[in-house]
Protein backbone atom coordinates (compact mmCIF):
# COMPACT_ATOMS: atom_id res chain seq x y z
CA UNK A 1 0.00 0.00 0.00
CA UNK A 2 1.32 3.28 -0.93
CA UNK A 3 0.85 5.88 1.74
CA UNK A 4 1.19 9.65 0.74
CA UNK A 5 2.68 11.26 4.22
CA UNK A 6 1.73 14.80 5.36
CA UNK A 7 2.86 16.69 8.36
CA UNK A 8 0.16 19.75 9.40
CA UNK A 9 -1.06 20.11 5.78
CA UNK A 10 2.50 19.96 4.25
CA UNK A 11 3.26 17.05 1.66
CA UNK A 12 6.16 15.42 3.08
CA UNK A 13 9.55 14.43 0.82
CA UNK A 14 8.99 10.42 0.23
CA UNK A 15 5.67 8.59 0.18
CA UNK A 16 6.16 5.30 2.11
CA UNK A 17 5.12 1.52 0.44
CA UNK A 18 5.37 -1.72 2.86
CA UNK A 19 7.15 -4.09 0.77
CA UNK A 20 8.68 -7.61 1.51
CA UNK A 21 11.73 -7.98 -0.61
CA UNK A 22 13.76 -10.78 0.20
CA UNK A 23 17.38 -11.19 -2.23
CA UNK A 24 15.96 -8.93 -5.07
CA UNK A 25 18.13 -5.65 -4.16
CA UNK A 26 21.53 -5.10 -2.07
CA UNK A 27 20.21 -4.93 0.92
CA UNK A 28 19.13 -8.80 0.39
CA UNK A 29 15.76 -7.86 2.59
CA UNK A 30 13.38 -5.16 3.16
CA UNK A 31 10.56 -4.05 5.08
CA UNK A 32 9.69 -0.57 3.62
CA UNK A 33 9.94 1.43 -0.27
CA UNK A 34 10.42 4.72 0.27
CA UNK A 35 9.64 7.00 -3.21
CA UNK A 36 9.84 10.68 -3.80
CA UNK A 37 6.76 12.61 -3.90
CA UNK A 38 6.62 14.11 -7.07
CA UNK A 39 6.13 17.67 -5.60
CA UNK A 40 9.69 16.80 -3.64
CA UNK A 41 11.76 15.30 -6.74
CA UNK A 42 10.59 18.56 -8.85
CA UNK A 43 11.75 20.94 -6.65
CA UNK A 44 15.39 18.95 -6.45
CA UNK A 45 15.42 19.07 -10.19
CA UNK A 46 15.42 22.69 -10.37
CA UNK A 47 18.27 22.34 -7.98
CA UNK A 48 20.20 20.14 -9.83
CA UNK A 49 19.46 17.01 -8.05
CA UNK A 50 18.06 13.90 -8.64
CA UNK A 51 15.84 12.31 -5.59
CA UNK A 52 15.93 8.12 -5.95
CA UNK A 53 14.06 5.47 -4.30
CA UNK A 54 15.44 3.95 -0.77
CA UNK A 55 14.78 1.26 1.35
CA UNK A 56 14.53 0.09 5.11
CA UNK A 57 16.54 -3.08 5.87
CA UNK A 58 15.14 -5.83 8.03
CA UNK A 59 16.34 -5.80 11.57
CA UNK A 60 18.60 -8.68 11.36
CA UNK A 61 22.35 -9.39 12.01
CA UNK A 62 22.66 -10.39 7.74
CA UNK A 63 21.18 -7.19 6.73
CA UNK A 64 23.41 -5.55 9.43
CA UNK A 65 26.93 -6.57 7.82
CA UNK A 66 25.82 -6.26 4.51
CA UNK A 67 24.98 -2.60 5.11
CA UNK A 68 28.09 -2.45 7.08
CA UNK A 69 29.63 -3.76 3.88
CA UNK A 70 28.18 -1.31 1.50
CA UNK A 71 29.33 1.97 4.11
CA UNK A 72 33.22 0.18 4.52
CA UNK A 73 33.12 0.28 0.30
CA UNK A 74 31.76 3.75 0.19
CA UNK A 75 34.44 4.65 2.86
CA UNK A 76 37.81 2.99 0.20
CA UNK A 77 36.03 4.67 -2.28
CA UNK A 78 36.99 8.09 -1.40
CA UNK A 79 40.17 7.99 -0.28
CA UNK A 80 41.56 9.79 2.77
CA UNK A 81 38.05 11.60 3.15
CA UNK A 82 36.84 7.94 3.57
CA UNK A 83 37.79 8.75 7.53
CA UNK A 84 35.41 10.28 7.82
CA UNK A 85 33.07 8.67 7.87
CA UNK A 86 32.79 6.34 11.09
CA UNK A 87 31.75 3.08 10.68
CA UNK A 88 30.38 0.81 13.52
CA UNK A 89 30.07 -2.71 14.46
CA UNK A 90 27.50 -5.20 13.03
CA UNK A 91 26.04 -5.50 16.01
CA UNK A 92 26.02 -1.66 16.73
CA UNK A 93 24.17 -1.23 13.38
CA UNK A 94 21.12 -3.80 14.04
CA UNK A 95 20.28 -1.52 17.21
CA UNK A 96 19.53 1.08 14.49
CA UNK A 97 17.17 1.51 10.98
CA UNK A 98 19.08 0.84 8.06
CA UNK A 99 18.43 2.68 4.54
CA UNK A 100 20.17 2.06 0.63
CA UNK A 101 18.93 2.51 -2.56
CA UNK A 102 18.92 -0.59 -5.13
CA UNK A 103 22.57 -0.76 -5.30
CA UNK A 104 23.67 -0.28 -1.82
CA UNK A 105 25.74 2.24 -3.36
CA UNK A 106 24.17 5.49 -0.97
CA UNK A 107 22.21 5.26 2.45
CA UNK A 108 22.12 5.98 6.03
CA UNK A 109 21.15 4.81 9.41
CA UNK A 110 18.76 6.14 11.86
CA UNK A 111 20.19 5.77 15.83
CA UNK A 112 17.48 6.54 17.57
CA UNK A 113 17.08 10.43 16.18
CA UNK A 114 20.77 10.83 15.28
CA UNK A 115 21.42 10.45 11.96
CA UNK A 116 24.80 8.68 11.10
CA UNK A 117 26.87 6.47 8.60
CA UNK A 118 25.99 8.47 5.79
CA UNK A 119 27.60 7.68 2.28
CA UNK A 120 27.73 8.13 -0.94
CA UNK A 121 29.83 6.04 -2.89
CA UNK A 122 32.10 7.23 -5.63
CA UNK A 123 31.18 5.41 -8.39
CA UNK A 124 27.36 6.02 -7.99
CA UNK A 125 26.08 7.60 -11.37
CA UNK A 126 23.80 9.63 -9.76
CA UNK A 127 25.85 12.24 -7.67
CA UNK A 128 24.44 14.78 -4.95
CA UNK A 129 23.23 12.15 -3.12
CA UNK A 130 22.91 13.96 0.29
CA UNK A 131 19.87 15.82 -0.20
CA UNK A 132 17.94 13.06 -0.68
CA UNK A 133 19.40 10.99 1.64
CA UNK A 134 18.92 13.55 4.27
CA UNK A 135 15.29 14.46 3.39
CA UNK A 136 14.29 10.93 4.53
CA UNK A 137 16.26 10.92 7.57
CA UNK A 138 14.68 13.75 8.71
CA UNK A 139 10.51 12.53 7.62
CA UNK A 140 11.96 9.68 9.91
CA UNK A 141 12.67 11.68 12.74
CA UNK A 142 16.00 12.22 12.48
CA UNK A 143 17.01 15.34 14.18
CA UNK A 144 20.89 15.88 14.68
CA UNK A 145 24.41 14.41 13.43
CA UNK A 146 28.04 14.85 14.13
CA UNK A 147 31.06 15.38 11.52
CA UNK A 148 34.48 16.57 10.85
CA UNK A 149 34.32 20.19 9.43
CA UNK A 150 35.36 19.46 6.26
CA UNK A 151 33.15 20.23 3.21
CA UNK A 152 30.47 18.50 5.12
CA UNK A 153 29.66 21.07 7.30
CA UNK A 154 28.85 23.26 4.19
CA UNK A 155 26.76 20.32 2.48
CA UNK A 156 24.73 19.81 5.47
CA UNK A 157 24.02 23.80 6.14
CA UNK A 158 22.34 23.54 2.52
CA UNK A 159 20.23 21.35 3.54
CA UNK A 160 19.37 23.20 6.26
CA UNK A 161 20.71 22.16 9.35
CA UNK A 162 22.33 24.55 11.60
CA UNK A 163 25.64 24.42 14.16
CA UNK A 164 25.06 23.39 17.76
CA UNK A 165 28.53 22.80 18.88
CA UNK A 166 32.28 22.84 17.89
CA UNK A 167 34.57 20.84 20.01
CA UNK A 168 38.77 21.48 18.73
CA UNK A 169 40.34 18.52 17.07
CA UNK A 170 42.02 15.60 19.87
CA UNK A 171 44.83 13.87 18.48
CA UNK A 172 44.05 11.07 21.05
CA UNK A 173 40.35 10.67 19.36
CA UNK A 174 41.63 10.49 15.55
CA UNK A 175 40.69 8.08 13.79
CA UNK A 176 42.77 5.23 13.18
CA UNK A 177 42.94 5.98 9.31
CA UNK A 178 43.26 9.74 9.55
CA UNK A 179 45.83 10.61 7.64
CA UNK A 180 46.97 14.52 8.25
CA UNK A 181 48.79 15.32 5.28
CA UNK A 182 46.42 14.12 2.65
CA UNK A 183 43.70 16.48 5.09
CA UNK A 184 46.06 19.43 5.74
CA UNK A 185 43.68 21.83 3.73
CA UNK A 186 40.87 20.66 6.68
CA UNK A 187 42.67 23.02 9.56
CA UNK A 188 46.11 21.63 8.53
CA UNK A 189 44.43 18.12 9.05
CA UNK A 190 42.78 18.94 12.11
CA UNK A 191 39.34 20.30 12.07
CA UNK A 192 37.19 20.85 14.62
CA UNK A 193 34.13 18.11 14.99
CA UNK A 194 30.56 19.97 14.78
CA UNK A 195 27.53 19.06 15.78
CA UNK A 196 24.40 20.44 13.69
CA UNK A 197 20.84 19.85 14.32
CA UNK A 198 17.84 20.07 11.61
CA UNK A 199 14.25 19.07 11.49
CA UNK A 200 11.04 19.71 9.23
CA UNK A 201 11.33 23.00 9.16
CA UNK A 202 14.88 22.20 7.10
CA UNK A 203 15.47 23.07 3.66
CA UNK A 204 14.39 19.93 2.38
CA UNK A 205 10.66 20.39 3.28
CA UNK A 206 10.44 23.58 2.75
CA UNK A 207 10.88 22.72 -1.02
CA UNK A 208 7.81 21.01 -1.19
CA UNK A 209 6.02 23.40 0.78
Amino acid sequence: MNVELKSGGITLPYQQTLVNYCGRIACLAATTLYTPASEFARALGLRGHKPFNLFELSPCLNCARTFRLHVASAKASHGPLGACLHLYEAHEYRQMRLFTDEEGLAGFALYGREIVSVFSHAIRKQTRALPTLIALAVQLGGVHLTCFDTNLTAMYRRSGFEETRRVSWNDELAPGDWNYAALSHFSNGRPDVVSMVGGPGTTCFEVVN
